[in-house]
């Protein structure tokens, strides 16, 4: 600070003018009065002079009317808080043979840099330092000591930290130092935004690394499960894992990307040649999980000489190895009562997904089910939809319900490996399907007798080719066969469309006992191959009539035993994935979590009857860093489907027991793991993130600077925050000052000229 007095004259006088005259007034004033020193006793004297002088004084006051002031040259002492980033990315070295990112601002905040000898003697100071929480105040004198060790990045949770620190009433401004790479728990900052009142100045500290020439990594972006990247696939059934790696500095180089499992054994292996475009290639990795459970695996690459981050060559996921689906499409044309029962079988079976679609009107469905990963107003157009599903099932419906384009895409899909039925109905099997591609699939010849309804009630019959058939496997005692009676009492059916004459090379497995025609009993389940498919024809409408009297039998009743079977011969299943026990199946969405993430936990429960069941109470015991119970909530999707979610406040390895229970009785339970804030996202992302720290200034009223104009931007701050200014000392030319001093002045000469009578001087 730096201090300077000045004295000022009205009128236009010289300042030494004007205290010329002061000084000779006075001393004129004081040569009177001692010229005059034996008039009068010293005391007098004394009083007399005193009295005259300050009167002179007021005197010269009231015509110079002087101005004193003094100057104050001074810096501001504002508050700056500097908050910088620890985290491992801030490690890297740009450029080879200079210092890395933390290195660069040591240098910059050492007490000997030009930049801190600047700034030191005018602002207040606070150093921070932060990676995925602010790790408390450091004093500046430790700079030097300080190193990137943090795993992730929270870059606007650390501002909101030290700015709630620096208060509101002097909340002065934050001067971040960082390359602005947030890992929030995601790739992106859209969860977190900066609310302080302070302004930043956001430092960026790095380069983009990956446009580089000279810098090497092999980066595994992201891995997902195909098709949807759900965490569930099917035993036995092929899965397929997406990776999206990235190579750079290595164009044209063969590297193998591999699978494994949680012993590091490799599962399975797929070279890819490195290109050198920038982003992402797409492998996938196939693989047949034979176990069901809930497994973690890795997706790793292989790191290359001269890779600058071997950390983000890998990623973790959970899978989990489920019973495989069937997947069913079921074509009806009226609400009747063989769709609402079979509908709700077909749900409620653990390995089938079902998509049924109504007829409405001619060209209008309404689609049901719990297979909504399709949503569709008609029958699938395309072929490519069509082999999403394993099973087809039609019911009562007539050919004209179907473009010839669909009655092609059908016979393509079968002959491909899809199963397909028809059921009975008043126009099932009607002649309007003779000479369709739908007429080749059928095991029975479309006649044009075909069609229509016999009314009698009955129970089929065996066949010798029915009493071995995988569909009547366990259920053959409730129907008679050849030479024998059945053994249970079953419902009739009441009625059946009457079929053609089964082609050769079908097989007939069972038939009407009460109705013949010239070939013999009315044919009721007559099956075949046809390509790689398998196709039916079920003459019957009414096996509903099964479900209600033996409900209690669960997956051992004639009718889930009948249709579970049916429909697994035609989609070439085993029929013993039925296992008929309660079970739960459980999982996460992610092996791992960043911390702020949310856990989503969802289950398929079985009931006693081996049927996915809505009643369950379901709950998910969690130990680990935390220790809580969630109960499981009914999820939308289909019969027994149960979510629940929670976030984890503390990193670890969590544990989660899911069980469930029916009217008090244990179904089953499931173990599962997930990791909370181990996984290595701190290098997923090494480039100079530019835009998300010019966001964050901007936002703040602040500004951005790159570290290279760092010391400009100390040198325009020092000078705009040195200022000068005036601050009136005496100011003796206001009215409101000068009346007061000439009354006091007229009564100082009154005074005098009355006491000097008194003393009776001249």
């Amino acid at each position: 600070m730096q201090m300077g007095w000045c004295v000022n004259f009205s009128g236009g006088v010289a300042p030494w003018l004007g205290v010329t005259i002061a000084v000779l007034a006075l001393a004129v004033t004081l040569a009177s009065y001692l010229s005059a020193g034996k008039a009068a006793s010293r005391g007098h004297m004394l009083f007399l002079t005193s009295v005259r002088m300050f009167g002179v004084v007021l005197a010269l006051i009231l015509v110079l009317r002087p101005l004193v002031t003094y100057r104050i040259r001074q810096g501001r002492q504002e508050h700056l808080t500097f908050l910088v980033d620890t985290s491992r990315s801030m490690g890297l070295c740009d450029f080879p043979d200079l210092p890395s990112r933390l290195d660069s601002i040591k240098t910059i905040l050492g007490n000997e840099s030009p930049q801190m000898k600047a700034l030191a003697p005018n602002f207040k100071i606070d150093l921070y330092t932060f990676d995925e929480a602010v790790n408390g105040q450091t004093p500046l004198a430790d700079v030097a000591v300080l190193q990137p060790k943090g795993d992730a990045t929270k870059v606007c949770d650390a501002l909101n930290a030290v700015a709630a620190k620096a208060g509101r009433q002097d909340p002065g401004r934050i001067i971040l130092f960082s390359d602005g790479v947030d890992t929030s728990g995601s790739t992106d900052t859209s969860g977190s935004t900066y609310t302080g009142t302070a302004a930043v100045v956001a430092v960026g500290v790095g380069s983009k690394l990956s446009a580089e020439g000279s810098f090497k990594d092999i980066i595994l972006s992201a891995v997902e499960v195909l098709p949807a990247g759900e965490p569930v696939v099917s035993k036995d059934t092929v899965a397929r894992i997406a990776a999206y790696v990235e190579g750079l500095g290595y164009p044209g180089l063969v590297v193998p990307v591999r699978l494994e499992d949680s012993s590091g054994r490799v599962v399975t292996q797929e070279n890819v040649t490195l290109d050198a475009q920038r982003g992402n290639q797409k492998i996938v990795l196939s693989f047949t999980p034979g176990k069901k459970g809930n497994f973690k695996y890795t997706v790793k690459v292989i790191a290359q000489t001269g890779e600058t981050i071997i950390e983000n060559n890998s990623r973790n996921l959970n899978i989990t190895v489920t019973d495989p689906e069937i997947r069913v499409l079921y074509v009806e044309g009226t609400l009747r009562w063989e769709y609402r029962y079979l509908k709700r079988i077909l749900e409620r079976d653990p390995n089938m997904r079902l998509l049924a679609l109504v007829r409405l009107s001619e060209k209008t469905f309404y689609q049901q089910g719990n297979y909504t990963d399709i949503e569709l107003t008609g029958f699938p157009r395309d072929i490519e939809t069509l082999k999403r599903f394993n099973v087809i099932i039609v019911g009562d419906l007539d050919a004209s319900a179907f473009s010839a384009q669909d009655h092609d895409n059908i016979r393509k899909a079968v002959y491909e490996g899809a199963g397909l039925i028809m059921l009975g109905g008043y126009s099932s099997f009607s002649p309007g399907y003779a000479d369709t591609p739908l007429a080749d699939l059928l095991p029975v010849t479309i006649e044009p007798l075909s069609g229509g309804q016999d009314k009698n009630e009955f129970v089929p019959q065996l066949t010798d080719q029915g009493e071995v058939s995988p569909v009547f496997a366990g259920i053959t005692d409730y129907f008679s066969g050849p030479g024998r009676s059945a053994v249970h009492r079953l419902p009739g059916l009441l009625g059946q469309a009457r079929l053609g004459r089964p082609k050769p090379g079908a097989s007939v497995l069972a038939v009407n006992p009460l109705r013949n025609d010239r070939r013999g009993p009315l044919p009721v389940l007559v099956v075949q191959n046809f390509g790689a498919g398998r196709t039916g024809a079920f003459a019957g409408d009414t096996t509903w009539r099964w479900y209600a009297p033996m409900k209690g039998l669960g997956l051992e009743s004639p009718y889930v035993g009948f249709w579970g079977q049916m429909i697994r011969w035609l989609a070439r299943r085993k029929a013993d994935e039925e296992s008929g026990e309660p079970g739960v199946e459980a999982w996460v969405d992610r092996a791992f979590y960043a911390l702020g993430d949310r856990v989503s936990i969802e289950a398929h429960v079985r009931a006693s009857d081996g049927l996915l069941t809505d009643g369950a109470a379901v709950k998910a015991a969690v130990s680990g860093p935390e220790e809580l119970t969630l109960p499981l909530g009914k999820a939308a999707g289909g019969a027994g489907a149960y979510k629940a979610g929670f976030q984890p406040a503390r990193p670890g390895v969590y544990t989660i027991t899911v069980s469930a229970a029916l009217k008090g009785k244990a179904l089953g339970e499931m173990p599962l793991a997930f990791e909370v804030g181990k996984e290595d996202i701190e290098m997923r992302r090494i480039d100079l993130d530019e835009d998300s720290l010019r966001s964050i200034a901007a936002a703040s009223g602040g500004s951005y600077v790159p570290l290279v104009d760092f010391p400009s931007f100390v040198a325009n701050l020092q000078q705009k925050e040195t200022t000068e200014k005036t601050v009136e000392f005496l100011n003796l030319r206001q009215k409101k000052v000068l009346y007061p001093l000439f009354l006091l002045f007229i009564a100082l000469v009154t005074v005098e000229w009355a006491w000097r009578k008194h003393l009776q001087m001249p």
